[in-house]
């Protein structure tokens, strides 16, 4: 369980690890504890440890390492975004193929993270998704970015100018990986409208989450990507 600590210090980010590998997720462990503001609090092995320790305590990143692949995964991120939504979710995978990365996304996913990538990139990225951010890594990013402005545009979706031009403020602002805070206080609004706001967009472009949000956004080429490529 979750010692009482992690409770004390708002500066700590408590993390859920996600690995079917023991050895890879003690290793994850090691990784990101080098960090003393971040505590893995749980590591688990399967989906339904995963679910349950996501419901009984209060965690604010969830990090999967992908070894099922394909629709396993996917399902994974969906079924712990329905329990808890508001806990971004970030996954580590040796599969960089772009429409994987996509099912990812849409499912809910906040963060994308090859296997081989630096420690450093994997810390920063816990750090980024845990304010909510959207982040592909650079070795992904470019190839996710080519794939969408190739992919055929969904004529079902309304078009730019059907959103209210807040709406649009909004959507551009989410799709710089900005959190609910953040667009608040750039459109000096509070959080509450800007969540009405959100609310409104999910309905107007048949979503539930944020990060389905900006990947729509993307792929119908209303905004040039905000990815970490550095």
């Amino acid at each position: 369980m979750i010692s009482p600590d992690d409770r004390l210090s708002p500066r700590v980010i408590r993390i859920l690890i996600v690995s079917p590998l023991a050895l890879v997720g003690e290793g994850l462990r090691l990784l990101i504890e080098r960090d003393e503001d971040l505590r893995v609090s749980e590591l688990v092995m399967n989906m339904l440890e995963a679910a349950e320790t996501l419901r009984h305590n209060e965690l604010d990143v969830v990090t999967i390492f992908d070894e099922w692949g394909g629709s396993d995964c996917v399902a994974l991120v969906q079924c712990l975004k329905s329990i808890k939504p508001r806990v971004p979710l970030m996954v580590i995978s040796r599969d960089l193929n772009p429409p994987q990365v996509q099912s990812i996304l849409t499912a809910g996913a906040n963060g994308y993270l090859p296997l081989n990538a630096d420690p450093g990139d994997l810390r920063r990225m816990v750090y980024a998704v845990s304010r909510g951010e959207l982040t592909l890594h650079r070795t992904i990013a470019r190839g996710f970015l080519d794939y969408l402005a190739n992919a055929d545009v969904d004529h079902s979706l309304p078009s730019f100018n059907e959103l209210s031009p807040r709406e649009q403020e909004v959507l551009a602002f989410l799709v710089q990986g900005m959190s609910d805070q953040e667009i608040a206080q750039a459109l000096f609004l509070s959080v509450r409208t800007i969540q009405s706001h959100l609310n409104h967009l999910y309905a107007k472009l048949n979503v539930h989450t944020r990060t389905e949000a900006a990947v729509v956004a993307l792929r119908a080429g209303w905004f040039p990507p905000s990815l970490d490529q550095k």
